[in-house]
């Protein structure tokens, strides 16, 4: 199913990025799982890590989702590792408070690219 899902997804992303590059929007931002794993390092100009300590990761999954401890360890044994996020992001956000926090940080890196 991925190999039929994801090139119909970065199909419908590459226009979104056109439309928006016709209004001469200033960011174009997309949060989803899988940016380096389907290569999107091609078609975005940055991609960032916004990481949480795992603790924090398995607390939040937990409260948010409902999620058993099996399923979050059956998730994070399928992500990359840490170290393949770092080394192919451009920015690393860390959020492990609020997100009133994570927030400003992601405004004063914005205010970097402008």
């Amino acid at each position: 199913a991925n190999e039929i899902i994801h090139p119909a997804v970065k199909n419908y992303i590459l226009e979104a990025i056109r439309e928006e590059e016709k209004k001469k929007t200033p960011f174009f931002i997309l949060e989803a799982a899988l940016l380096i794993e389907e290569g999107y390092m091609s078609i975005m100009d940055e991609i960032w890590y916004i990481y949480a300590d795992e603790s924090i990761r398995r607390a939040r999954l937990k409260e948010s989702r409902g999620y058993s401890d099996e399923k979050i360890d059956s998730i994070m044994m399928n992500q990359m590792s840490e170290d393949e996020f770092r080394m192919n992001c451009e920015k690393i956000i860390t959020n492990n408070t609020s997100v009133e926090d994570v927030k400003k940080l992601i405004d004063e890196a914005l205010g970097e690219q402008r």
